[in-house]
């Protein structure tokens, strides 16, 4: 899913978006 998220079309909605790269999985996100 995170491939095809649009962080524009997310905004338009008033919701929150982030894109993230260099990262394995979402763990790896919130390991920081």
């Amino acid at each position: 899913m995170c491939g095809f998220m649009n962080v524009e079309v997310a905004e338009s909605f008033g919701v929150a978006a982030a894109v993230v790269s260099g990262v394995k999985n979402f763990q790896d996100v919130l390991s920081g």
